[in-house]
């Protein structure tokens, strides 16, 4: 018995089921029976035979009510039942589930003609871009927009177009415009995304066209207005720009944080325009509209800054820099900008010890970062090679610490960066998505070719599951029918026949232990499932740490690597660590194969077991054969002669209607086991072909993403490249700043100490020169 529960599966869920979920599988099982009037003991009054055997008649039928009917209903319509299960899978945000369903189907061409069919291939879109799965939704939301006007058209279209502007890939976007300005009727959220689209693509008059299109439906009207204005401040139309903007700020009155956030960048937008015609208190009035909690309050305080520095008030300039320095968390690429800007107003206003204090504080801050940084740069062969490196590391999930925090941040608040870096994320993701399909397919696939392929259909398994329940309790009736039988003919058996009956009792008594040792009732199959559950579990858990060693190894090594880039070492030392480094990274590489490749065995062995395996199928063996040896039984007590009819309180008609009824009852239970067969059959088929068509779609993805994400990694990492280059030229350049403040600062104190000393020697003149003539007058 040890060995069949070792190889016994759990139905349904692949993961272990904590304690409360044990129970209410238990309950559930006994909610099942009891509405299927199964008792859990023998029914009392168990000499009645006839009514047990109407009884398990009874529950024959419910059977069939409860699970052969809908299934057979559910086959006949097979396209309605597949998309419901899908939308309710989407419904659920289980995205995943939902695509694989809702590819099944779209990919059929018997359900062209499905009323819901455009319905199934926009959630199919749909699930696909809630996966950030750009590539394949694109491909099926084109597939909803080439169908032609629909209740999904323009969903599809603003969903294209809105990929198109998250990934950068505008092909087709010319197309679908062409096409759009054929329709009579667009909604405002299509203007509104289509006016986005081209203003991104540098369209700005055609942006504004929709943009206005888009603001007569107040849910559009703020945003659309603020856009439109920037289209028109992108080609310099300041004076219309500025129109827009103070429309903006006139008609709209924010109410959420996202509305106040479009009237902070509408303000900051006229202050700029204002700066930018030399008006600056209207551009000063603009700027302190913003309010301290405005995300975008740095930015206004550093324009606000420039803007008094233009009016040459360079005292008021000065206090708005040293509020900028006291903010909590000011964007990190202002604050030596601002740093070294306070330190050229204080040599403005002649504060120079101040200055000469502001630039020193500027030089001692950078000056370190500085040299890591040339260090960093000295200490790489190859810095192209290096920053190909760091993208891989990325999209490993890796985070090496490389970097010095500060140059980190200056990097981090790359808009460019930032962008170039999600799309290799998204590839990344999307790759990462399509192994798991394609393990979850190969878990799957392993079920459908074991015998344990019903458990794929859990309704039909626990159909399947209540029937052998069913089937033992018949079992049950024979084996008590023949105790009963077997006390009113015991007294007419000659000695050879009692021999004959002890031998063969001997012999069904063997397999009567080994049938009794098996689960007979629908709760013990689940009990002994969550014992093999637990087994799994534990597997899996062992595997888990093995997980945490090789990570903390590889945190290990991160932290090695990041001690080597910020201390110098020699050639030879670099080469060495270089090797060793290598080598480490093998290892874990090999390590995370192989454990990849022990938890897809576990997760497909665990596949392979449950009702109809070759633990079940040795069950059913070993119950039919026990209940060939009752039959046998049986037949010897019937060739017994000199029966009683009516001792020991059982009648011989209570035997022989319960004979009767049970051999009607055992077909329609087979017949039901047949039935229910078919439709695990059909049900695989359909399964198999489903999960042939995620392989196509899965296979034409993967040659895509792996172009794509090629592609992407050279463009991430050259503007990461370019980046930090950047910011080594920008730190070099503070420095220098610093350094020339500093000059600066002793040169204006000596020009101001010579036109000192000028001022003086021309003062002495001319009071020599007064004195002189003075004297003449008195001589």
């Amino acid at each position: 018995m040890k060995a069949q529960t070792n190889q016994f599966s759990a139905r349904r869920a692949p993961k272990a089921r904590p304690p409360c979920r044990q129970m209410l599988s238990l309950a559930l099982a006994c909610v099942v029976l009891a509405v299927l009037g199964v008792p859990e003991a023998r029914a009392q009054g168990m000499d009645d035979f006839e009514a047990q055997a109407r009884g398990l008649e009874k529950q024959v039928r419910q059977l069939e009510e409860r699970y052969l009917k809908p299934e057979l209903l559910r086959s006949r319509y097979k396209i309605e039942t597949r998309f419901n299960d899908a939308k309710v899978a989407y419904l659920l945000e289980d995205y995943g589930r939902a695509s694989i369903l809702f590819v099944g189907l779209v990919d059929n061409p018997r359900a062209q003609s499905f009323e819901s069919y455009d319905e199934a291939l926009y959630l199919l879109a749909d699930s696909l871009l809630e996966q950030r799965n750009f590539l394949a939704a694109r491909k099926y939301f084109q597939r909803v927009v080439e169908r032609g006007q629909g209740p999904f058209f323009q969903n599809a279209v603003i969903n294209l177009l809105e990929i198109a502007a998250a990934t950068g890939n505008y092909e087709g976007v010319a197309e679908l415009n062409a096409m759009l300005d054929n329709q009579s009727e667009l909604s405002p959220a299509v203007n509104y995304v289509r006016a986005k689209t081209l203003y991104r693509q540098g369209k700005f008059a055609d942006a504004r066209r929709y943009f206005q299109k888009a603001s007569q439906v107040s849910k559009f009207a703020l945003r659309a207005d603020y856009f439109r204005g920037v289209a028109f401040a992108a080609e310099k139309q300041f004076d219309n720009a500025e129109q827009v903007f103070n429309k903006v700020i006139a008609d709209h009155k924010p109410k959420t944080p996202e509305e106040q956030e479009l009237i902070d960048l509408t303000n900051l937008a006229l202050g700029r325009i204002a700066y930018e015609k030399q008006d600056y208190d209207t551009a000063i009035g603009y700027y302190q509209r913003l309010k301290r909690t405005s995300p975008h309050f740095d930015q206004m305080l550093y324009e606000l800054t420039w803007t008094f520095i233009a009016q040459e008030n360079y005292q008021a300039a000065s206090r708005v820099t040293d509020i900028f320095l006291y903010l909590e968390n000011p964007d990190p690429t202002f604050v030596p900008k601002v740093k070294l800007l306070k330190a050229d107003l204080l040599l403005r206003l002649q504060r120079y010890d101040l200055a000469r204090s502001a630039y020193t504080e500027v030089v001692d801050t950078f000056s370190p970062v500085k040299q890591e940084l040339e260090a960093f740069v000295a200490n790489q062969s190859d810095l192209q090679t290096f920053f190909n490196d760091l993208v891989e590391a990325q999209i490993r999930g890796e985070q090496p610490d490389y970097l010095p925090t500060l140059v980190q941040q200056w990097i981090d608040n790359s808009d460019v960066l930032d962008e170039a870096k999600l799309t290799v994320s998204d590839l990344a993701s999307v790759r990462q998505s399509i192994e798991s399909s394609y393990s979850a397919i190969e878990q799957m696939e392993a079920r459908l070719e074991s015998g344990a392929h019903v458990e794929s259909f859990p309704k039909l398994a626990e159909g399947m599951t209540l029937a052998v329940e069913l089937e033992s309790r018949m079992v049950g009736l024979r084996q008590d029918m023949i105790e009963a039988q077997y006390k009113l003919v015991s007294s007419s058996m000659s000695q050879a026949e009692k021999q004959q009956w002890k031998e063969l009792e001997e012999r069904v008594a063997k397999l009567r232990e080994r049938y009794e040792a098996m689960p007979k009732t629908r709760a013990q199959v689940l009990q002994r499932a969550e014992r093999i559950q637990g087994r799994f579990s534990r597997l899996r858990k062992a595997l888990d740490q093995v997980s945490f060693d090789i990570e903390s190894q590889q945190e290990q090594l991160e932290a090695i690597e990041s001690y080597v880039a910020r201390n110098n070492f020699t050639a030879e030392q670099l080469r060495k660590i270089d090797e060793k480094k290598a080598k480490a990274r093998k290892t874990l590489a090999a390590l995370r194969k192989l454990q990849g490749e022990l938890r897809q065995e576990i997760d497909v062995a665990r596949q392979r077991v449950g009702m109809g395996d070759k633990v079940t199928t040795k069950e059913q063996a070993i119950r039919n054969e026990y209940r060939d040896m009752l039959v046998q039984q049986r037949q010897f007590l019937d060739n017994v002669q000199g029966r009683s009819g009516g001792s020991n309180g059982v009648s011989v008609e209570n035997l022989q209607a319960a004979r009767t009824i049970l051999p009607r009852v055992e077909s329609k239970l087979q017949t039901y086991f047949t039935r229910m067969n078919e439709l695990v059959g059909e049900r695989t088929q359909d399964l198999r072909q489903d999960l042939a068509s995620e392989r196509k779609m899965l296979g034409m993805l993967d040659k895509e993403v792996a172009h794509l994400m090629g592609e992407s990694k050279a463009v991430t990492a050259a503007v990461a490249y370019r980046g930090f280059i950047g910011v080594k030229r920008d730190f070099r350049d503070i420095i220098m700043r610093g350094d020339i403040g500093l000059i600066d600062v002793a040169w204006q104190k000596k020009e101001d100490m010579t036109q000192r000393i000028n001022q003086l020697f021309e003062d002495r003149t001319a009071e020599l020169k007064t004195l002189q003539e003075s004297f003449e007058e008195v001589r």
